[in-house]
């Protein structure tokens, strides 16, 4: 079937980006959006935002972009909500993605017609429609359904007491005067936990199953992503045995962050593989001072107290459960979920996008992820655009059974990605990763710099000649002397590199440039 027209579900970040590069390939996407505005969770009217009011980005506006569509020069390092929408809005008139949104419409169900997908939607209280597509793209998003464990005393406890997710936060003056308890240690716990503790009248109690280390929002007067992402860290846990990569990510934290145990926290397990790591600018401060009472996971609830697993009890107000979100996919048919094996956190696809019994049905930014999300469903775009308008080719049945046979060995151990694994994952399959060993003079900032999106803009298909000097301004802010030459210690990680990653020819030859 030739490509006519493409529904893209869901106008966030991942599918503006989608329908935007669809367009740049001559195609005619039509993105439905169930809310009667553009910008995903970063629409914070929306009924499946989880946006509360004053939330910053927990990534920096270096990452927290696309990369041919820079900031206004005045955005801080960690833009606003309202910021953030107010670029995707920009992008979308600038790019002509605007004429495609199909506002206030929601989409009930999709399944494969001939060699096509039929579209069933409904917009506002209108009779619901159907429509013919040749593909399919869902990007509706991936955090849009609370998780709240169901423990026992819960629903006893509910009957007098405000029980909510961290997606129905609405923001610390909805809880003045309360004793709240914030169970759970990702961002969006920590986050919350201390804007509850910078209002002197809320007691704040932040409890957790398995305590994590945690990075501040900046490390050295750096952002942290643009620290602990790099390529290089991508690299090294695949030359060296995981243990002995992750724990150079340990000792960045320590360095920078310490223990949590020496602000009065809950010390993490040695090894930050089991422990895992998180981020929060003034969390751990907030611990230190006694603003936040750190306590150990809770297994009951009573009327009106919460018993802890270390045996204490405490009376609380209310609870909020920062305890992540179900994969949502309401639109996909029986046939289709079976097929894709899909259970609350994943999904069966090749290269996170596609499976070769689901023709013409493509996924965008479904994968739980710990880092910035915009380079990389930019580049998820990019490359899912250029094979369905055949700029490039599909991989073949073969090559996309073993990729979901090793995905479906990795779901077994693993519920995330990282931001920096994916971003070079999908740069290399889109063709657009930046050569290197090309580029000696550039090896410091793009080894060991940031990953900013403007350097998948130097090489392969929507190169922009000004990438290369744009990247050099931008690592310059945070890569000290990006263009001078290797230090002593960054060539022997680079040589390191090149003789366990045979299969890397690249670095090869940049060690042999840079030597």
């Amino acid at each position: 079937m030739s490509v006519s027209s493409i529904a893209v579900i869901g106008a966030g970040p991942s599918g503006l980006a989608v329908a935007k590069h669809l367009l740049e390939e001559g195609l005619a996407p039509v993105v439905f959006e169930q809310s009667n505005d553009l910008g995903g969770q970063w629409n914070a009217t929306a009924e499946h935002s989880g946006i509360w009011p004053g939330m910053p980005a927990n990534t920096s506006r270096v990452t927290t972009r696309f990369s041919d569509f820079p900031h206004d020069e005045d955005i801080p390092m960690f833009p606003s909500n309202t910021e953030v929408l107010d670029y995707l809005r920009r992008y979308a008139v600038h790019f002509g993605v605007e004429p495609c949104l199909r506002p206030g419409t929601q989409v009930l169900g999709i399944e494969r017609a001939g060699e096509g997908w039929q579209v069933r939607f409904q917009k506002g209280k209108d009779a619901p429609q159907v429509q013919q597509f040749s593909h399919v793209v869902a990007a509706s998003g991936r955090y849009n359904k609370p998780a709240i464990p169901r423990l026992p005393g819960l629903e006893q406890f509910e009957r007098q007491h405000r029980v909510l997710h961290s997606f129905d936060y609405a923001g610390a003056a909805s809880l003045a005067g309360q004793r709240v308890l914030v169970v759970g240690n990702s961002i969006s716990a920590l986050e919350i936990s201390a804007d509850l503790a910078a209002d002197a009248g809320i007691e704040v109690i932040s409890s957790c199953r398995k305590p994590r280390y945690i990075l501040s929002k900046i490390l050295g007067g750096m952002p942290a992503d643009c620290v602990a992402f790099t390529r290089f860290a991508n690299l090294a846990f695949r030359a060296l045995p995981p243990p002995e990569a992750a724990e150079g990510l340990k000792q960045l934290i320590l360095r920078f962050c310490g223990n949590p145990a020496q602000y009065g926290g809950l010390r993490p397990a040695d090894s930050i593989l089991e422990a895992n790591a998180s981020q929060c600018q003034n969390y751990l401060p907030f611990v230190a001072e006694g603003r936040i009472i750190v306590k150990s996971a809770p297994v009951a609830f009573t009327e009106h107290a919460v018993e802890f697993q270390d045996g204490t009890c405490a009376e609380i107000d209310a609870v909020i459960f920062a305890t992540g979100f179900d994969l949502n996919l309401p639109y996909l048919g029986d046939e289709a979920a079976a097929i894709l094996n899909v259970d609350q956190t994943h999904l069966d696809l090749f290269g996170h996008s596609f499976h070769p019994d689901l023709p013409g049905l493509f996924f965008l930014g479904m994968y739980s992820q710990v880092g910035p999300y915009l380079p990389v469903v930019e580049l998820q775009a990019r490359w899912v655009a250029a094979l369905i308008s055949g700029a490039q080719s599909m991989p073949s049945s073969a090559e996309m059974r073993r990729g979901i046979e090793a995905h479906q060995a990795w779901r077994q151990e693993f519920h995330e990605v990282l931001f920096h694994d994916m971003a070079v994952l999908f740069s290399n399959l889109a063709e657009v990763s930046p050569k290197i060993a090309q580029r000696p003079e550039l090896a410091r900032a793009l080894l060991f710099g940031p990953l900013s999106p403007t350097q998948f803009r130097m090489d392969g298909r929507g190169r922009d000649p000004g990438a290369e000097e744009a990247f050099v301004e931008e690592a310059s802010r945070f890569v000290k002397d990006a263009t001078a030459e290797l230090e002593a210690e960054q060539r022997g990680a680079l040589q390191m590199l090149a003789a366990n990653l045979e299969d890397e020819q690249w670095l090869k030859e940049l060690a042999a440039a840079v030597a």
